[in-house]
This record gives structure tokens, C-alpha cells and sequence, in this order.
């Protein structure tokens, strides 16, 4: 239908006759309607201007109205039509839309998970509907829809959608008065979103994921979070980056890896775009490798460096550059013992008690019958183990590890683990530690949860691989930073202890592997902000570097704060000093204050830089002013002698 929307002056809520309540949220009361004037029934929403917030919610409805209005114009039977709109004589806020006839996609998830297939169609025809209308514009922006949910998508009976209730987070936004995370749905807002509030492209992205989740596994990929009403409890979760439930075995591989892309802790390794997302959700309906499923290898065989020169030999190398070879027989540490088959106990029960030649004889042939049944058993196992081995994630490693477990209880020898299950788990594991490793190396964020998702799956590739030294180096670089996390948390007392057992963590792992430059950045964060060693964080930096790292602005900024606490020092110390040792101690200061400046120069909004480079320059400023003061002073100044003592 068509014709021309109504979209200021008065609205009259008497030309419509209500049928029935079709549902109520946070913003208004939906009814079924009969308008005469058409002839046709309509969805009538009602935003009230009275209560809390009316103001702001009625303004909100009033551009959500408008921005669908534009949208439906341009890309008609993705949204439904707005017939009318405006204010009633008391300041109520009506709509009189299309009346969509479809189930809300929130129905179907209840009723029964969906097919991989047919949930992959819905999110493609979302994907496609985002790819539209993220690249219309305001005026000003990209419209977004920022409030995207199951009950905001109807699904129709020839498989079509219709998308309700667009942009009213985006216009809630940019009302100062309110943060939009007031009304963000919590289950399907990013951590992003949770923690600032801003209104992102990205929150549409990562709501798709939340809802292609919930359409395969039946469930929220945090719902054993979801224990409160005001759902406080998930949106601290979401926000922490916690691991979402696992994805159902039956969910192929490609649309699995699709799914957890969408929903990466981190927003750098999510799909940048609807479109990407659309293009995957095809590649996996057409039988095709999704990115996602090709992007699932060992980070480190992309981005692993080797130094240039290996350490001089004979080299005196403290702690702060720990490249010396390990001591002659040290052992790599070892995961905890995996548990024995039964059959293995049996076979040693059966050494201890001897028998006659005869009966060992009959007895053997049967053990090796039952070796050989249990042996395959197990391979059987674990060639189905494999099939998901690419696929898993963080949420799945317990189970993962039960399930090598099972196999070693199953046979007396489990010489499918080792022969079939080690590499390839090995490295799925190894795989999902380097995102956090990497992602600290690319000086991004990596909460404590991530660390510890990094600790799981590496004591997991220890376990099948004991014996792998760069698995081993890597265990340790995680302790080390989840030490480190936990010595914040400290006493005085006990910090320093605790901040010494993480560099003796980060040193262990330089030593195991001493082509990787990750343990020297560990070291450099605990020198640079916890102990203060300015001399020890610039020979980790250079260390680091020598094996290929690039310093970036962490390690810009962490040598600016070194400069700066070193000319604060500096500074303290000329205030007990007098004459030369004074002039020496400012001189000192003045120099780190003003290679503080130059480091922190450029850095722009990077953390505290604009702040910590206006202090030092003003630092710098005083210093400068102290010297000259002296020098008018001199000769004076140069043995002690105090303005008071030449006035004599």
C-alpha cells in the first residue's frame, strides 16, 4: 500500500477503532486497529507523553518514525509502512503502520531451534537488510537500527522478513540528558554498548550474531547468566567478555566459526561490516569455506618472528634480558598425569598375580582381542572428536578435555590421542591462546577472563603435547600476565612478591622460547607500571624489538611515563640537595621532563597522553624557571649560600 505519510500536525486516535493489544515495551503499547478511512486494519503504536522520560520517548518515536518513513521508501517490504503519524491533542505520540502478518523470529526460537540451514537463510536476509540500511544516512550518519532483537523481526509465511521499531536507540543517543544504554535490550547489546553506552554499526552486527546463536542452539549464548530481572548479572558477563555456552555439536563447522566471529571479544576480530557477514552466510548456503573457517588457524604460523641474531655468546644477561639457554636438564613442566585406561590396571593387576603358562597363554589372547576391540573404540572416537577439534572455542574446552579423558580411560594404550587427536588439538588450542598473546602484542585490551580462557586451553595442548617447548613458553607468558593481574589485588606486603613471581613466569618463557618477543612486553608492563624500572622496561622494549616486535604507542607512552617519573624523582630529590648537587638533580629532571614531552607528543587521545604531555611541559616549564633562578644566583647558589645569608 501506499500513500502520503502524515508526519506533523495533529493525530486523532479517534479515526481508529482498537481490535485488540497486540504487545507493550518500553516505549509504548501496540493495538490492533480497523481504519475506517482505509479499510484496512493497521498496528496503532501509542507512545505516552506523561511519565518518566515521556518527553525524550515521544521525540525518540517521532525520528525512529521518520528514519522507517525513509527507509521504506527506497527498500519497500523490509520494513512496514508508516500510513500516518503524530501528536494527539494531550501530547500522546501515535503511529499507524502496516500491519505485518508474520511470527516474531523470538516465537520460532522458542518453539524449536531452527535447522543450521534454514537459521543461516534468516541471518543472510537480516545481514542484507543491515547492508541497506547501514548505508543509508541521516544527514549526518549512518542510520542504525541499535536495538535489534528477535521480537523486532517478523518472519513471514514465504520466508521473508520485516524489521520493526528502527532507530529509536540511534535517536535516543543524541539526546545529551540520556545515555541510550537506558534502553538498550541488555541480551543483545554489545560489550561496548553495556560499557559506554555509545551507539555503534558494530551493536547491529553483534545483536545478528546473539540472534543466529539463539536460532541454532535454542538457547542465549549467556542464558546461565541470565538469573536476575533487571538482567544485571548478564550484562556484567557480556561486559567481562566471559565465553558464551557452547554452540550444539550439530551446527557445521563453517556457520559455527561464523557465529563465533560475530560474537569476538574483541571488536578488531569481529566481521567489520553487514556485508561481510552476508557474504559468509553465502559462502557457507552455497557449500563454500566461510573466512571465518579459514581465518580458524594457529595465529602464530602468521605472525611468530625469529630474532635477527641470536644473543652474543658469553653474553652477560641479567633478568631483564633472560635469553640464556635453560639449565642442562631442565625439564619442560608437565600437565597433570592423564588418567589410566581400566584395562591398564588390569594388565598390571594380572603381573602381579602370575598363573600357569596355559592360562596366561589364554589369557593374553583375550587381552589382546579386548586391546585391539578397545583400541579401535577409541579411534572410532576420536575420528569423530576431530570433526569438531576446528571449531572449538573457549566454552568447549572442559568438554574437550573430558573427552580426551574418555578416550585414554577407553583403551589400555589410547593410541589415538597421540597418533590422531595431539597435533590437531594441539594446535586448535594453541590457536585460541594466541588470541589473547597476539592480541596484547597488538596493544589491544585482553581482560583477565581472556588470560584465563588462554590458561585453559594451553594446559589442554600441554596435556596431549607435554613435551612441546613453544606450548610450554606460551603456558608460562599466560601465568606470568595472570600473576601480574592478581599482585593489583594485593597488599604492599604481599604485591612485590607476587609482581617478582611474574617476571620470573615472563623470564621462564623468554628461556623457552627465545625467538619470541611476547614475554619482554609482559616484562615491560610490569617495569613500566608496577616496579618502576625505568633502566629494566627501556632493555625489554629494545629486547623485544630485537625479535622483530614493532614499538607502537604502548611502548611510546610507557617510556614517557618512565621519563616523567624519573624527573619527578629527580625533582624531589634537588629539593633536599643545595649548590651543584641541586643545579645537577633540576638539570636531570629537565632533560626527562622534556624527552617525557616528546614521547607523549602526537599520541593524541591515547589513554592519559594529552594529559601526561601538558604536565610534563608545565613540569618542564618550572624546572626551567628553578635554573634560571639559580644562575641568577650564581656565584651565590653554587656553595649554599641562600638569598637570606647575602642580604647579611
Amino acid at each position: 500500500m501506499s500513500g502520503a505519510v502524515q508526519v506533523t500536525g495533529v493525530f486523532d486516535p479517534a479515526a481508529y477503532v482498537i481490535k485488540a493489544r497486540i504487545g507493550t515495551g518500553q516505549f509504548g503499547t501496540v493495538h490492533r486497529a480497523w481504519w475506517p478511512a482505509r479499510g484496512i486494519d493497521v498496528a496503532l503504536k501509542h507512545v505516552r507523553a506523561d511519565g518518566p522520560d515521556g518527553g525524550i520517548k515521544v521525540h525518540a518515536e517521532e525520528h525512529g518514525a521518520a528514519l522507517q518513513q525513509h527507509f521504506s521508501s527506497r527498500y519497500p517490504d523490509l520494513v512496514p509502512e508508516v500510513f500516518e503519524c503524530g501528536r494527539a491533542d494531550g501530547g500522546d505520540y501515535y503511529i499507524a503502520m502496516e500491519l505485518v502478518d508474520g511470527r516474531p523470529l523470538g516465537e520460532l526460537i522458542r518453539a524449536s531451534r531452527l535447522a543450521p540451514r534454514e537459521a543461516a537463510e534468516l541471518a543472510l536476509a537480516v545481514a542484507d537488510f543491515l547492508v541497506k540500511l547501514h548505508g543509508l544516512s541521516d544527514g549526518q550518519e549512518p542510520i542504525l537500527h541499535s536495538d535489534l532483537k528477535p521480537e523486532h523481526v517478523l518472519v513471514r509465511a514465504d520466508g521473508g522478513i520485516r524489521i520493526l521499531d528502527l532507530g529509536i536507540a540511534k535517536s535516543l543517543q543524541a539526546d545529551k540528558s540520556l545515555t541510550s544504554n537506558a534502553w538498550a535490550s541488555a541480551p543483545y547489546a554489545s560489550p561496548e554498548r553495556l560499557d559506554d553506552g555509545q551507539v555503534r554499526a558494530g551493536d547491529d552486527l553483534w545483536a545478528l550474531g546473539v540472534m543466529l546463536f539463539e536460532m541454532v542452539s535454542g538457547v542465549h549464548p549467556y542464558h546461565q547468566y541470565m538469573s536476575d530481572d533487571n538482567n544485571a548479572t548478564l550484562a556484567r558477563a557480556i561486559r567481562r567478555t566471559e565465553p558464551p555456552a557452547p554452540l550444539p555439536s550439530s551446527c557445521d563447522p563453517g556457520l559455527a566459526a561464523a557465529i563465533c566471529k560475530m560474537l569476538a571479544p574483541q571488536p578488531v576480530h569481529r566481521y567489520q561490516s553487514a556485508s561481510e557477514i552476508a557474504a559468509d552466510l553465502r559462502s557457507f548456503l552455497d557449500g563454500r569455506e566461510t573466512l571465518a573457517r579459514s581465518e580458524n588457524v594457529r595465529a602464530s604460523s602468521r605472525t611468530q618472528v625469529i630474532p635477527s641474531s641470536p644473543p652474543a655468546a658469553g653474553a652477560d644477561l641479567s633478568d631483564t634480558v633472560p635469553t640464556e639457554p635453560l639449565p642442562a636438564g631442565y625439564r619442560v613442566p608437565s600437565a597433570p598425569d592423564a588418567p589410566r585406561s581400566r584395562l591398564a590396571r588390569s594388565l598390571t593387576a594380572i603381573r602381579r598375580v602370575g598363573s600357569s603358562p596355559g592360562v596366561l597363554r589364554r589369557a593374553g589372547a583375550a587381552l589382546l582381542i579386548v586391546i585391539a576391540l578397545a583400541e579401535a573404540s577409541a579411534w572410532v572416537r576420536a575420528e569423530r572428536f576431530l570433526q569438531r577439534v576446528g571449531g572449538l572455542q573457549p566454552s568447549d574446552v572442559p568438554a574437550a578435555r573430558a573427552e580426551v579423558d574418555r578416550m585414554r580411560r577407553l583403551a589400555p594404550f589410547a593410541l589415538a590421542v597421540p597418533l590422531r587427536v595431539r597435533d590437531p588439538l594441539r594446535e586448535q588450542m594453541t590457536s585460541l591462546a594466541d588470541r589473547a598473546i597476539l592480541d596484547f602484542r597488538n596493544d589491544l585490551l585482553v581482560t583477565e577472563v581472556q588470560w584465563r580462557h588462554a590458561q585453559t586451553s594451553l594446559a589442554l595442548a600441554m596435556n596431549v603435547a607435554p613435551n612441546d617447548r613453544q606450548v610450554a613458553a606460551r603456558a608460562r607468558y599466560v601465568d606470568g600476565h595472570l600473576v601480574r593481574i592478581a599482585a593489583q589485588r594485593q597488599s604492599a606486603s604481599i604485591r612485590q612478591a607476587r609482581l617478582n613471581e611474574a617476571k620470573s613466569r615472563f623470564i621462564e618463557s623468554a628461556r623457552l622460547d627465545p625467538s619470541s618477543p611476547d614475554p619482554y612486553l609482559g616484562l615491560a608492563r610490569v617495569n613500566a607500571y608496577e616496579t618502576r624500572d625505568f633502566e629494566a622496561l627501556q632493555v625489554n622494549i629494545t629486547e623485544a624489538e630485537a625479535r622483530g616486535y614493532k614499538p607502537g604507542r604502548r611502548e611510546r607512552a610507557q617510556l614517557g611515563d618512565g621519563f616523567k617519573f624519573r624527573a619527578e624523582r629527580a625533582l624531589a630529590q634537588s629539593r633536599s640537595a643545595s649548590g651543584e648537587g641541586r643545579r645537577r638533580f633540576l638539570e636531570s629532571a629537565a632533560s626527562d621532563y622534556e624527552s617525557c614531552a616528546a614521547k607523549f607528543e602526537g599520541l593524541g587521545g591515547y589513554f592519559d597522553s594529552e594529559r601526561n604531555l601538558a604536565y610534563c611541559e608545565k613540569g618542564l616549564v618550572r624546572v626551567k624557571t628553578e635554573l634560571q633562578g639559580m644562575e641568577a644566583r650564581w656565584p651565590f647558589s653554587l656553595f649554599g649560600i641562600t638569598d637570606a645569608r647575602r642580604s647579611r
